[in-house]
């Protein structure tokens, strides 16, 4: 499934990479940063689910979707486990693309953890209460990401 040694594309900033998730989405900035401490991943972390599936990388994404990025833009499985700015990139699109297909933004926010209507609803809580925790701030979320994550 991965690719040892990974060939990794150079990192960049997260900071950089959420604001081009945003510009290139369509997406408030401030969504992505929240999504990003919900999930809590890390470069280089994978966590395996129940379904067999694993999440991985800084913005969780699920093996399920690695063929999808694969095909469509030659992104490596390795590339979304190991490169934070890859791993945004692609959480950005997947959230666009989630509250494009239910044309409700809050829903869209939790399909892109589960499309199951409790876990959404409790994903969509989570995902709220850091954005009201940190008063909506960007800088603020930063913060929090640096110290959490050392990103």
């Amino acid at each position: 499934m991965f690719d040892l040694p990974p060939d990794i594309p150079a990192d960049h900033p997260q900071h950089q990479c959420i604001r081009k998730a945003a510009v290139d989405n369509r997406l408030p900035e401030e969504i992505l940063w929240a999504i990003r401490i919900a999930e809590g991943g890390k470069r280089g972390i994978l966590r395996q689910n129940k379904d067999g599936s694993v999440d991985v990388g800084v913005m969780q994404i699920n093996s399920t979707h690695f063929d999808y990025f694969r095909s469509k833009y030659g992104v490596k499985p390795a590339w979304l486990l190991h490169n934070q700015c890859i791993s945004i990139l692609a959480g950005g699109y997947r959230l666009a693309k989630e509250i494009k297909r239910r044309g409700d933004f809050w829903i869209g926010v939790g399909d892109y953890h589960s499309r199951t209507q409790s876990k959404n609803l409790k994903y969509r809580k989570r995902v709220l209460e850091v954005l009201e925790r940190h008063n909506y701030s960007i800088e603020s979320m930063r913060r929090e990401a640096r110290q959490r994550f050392g990103d």
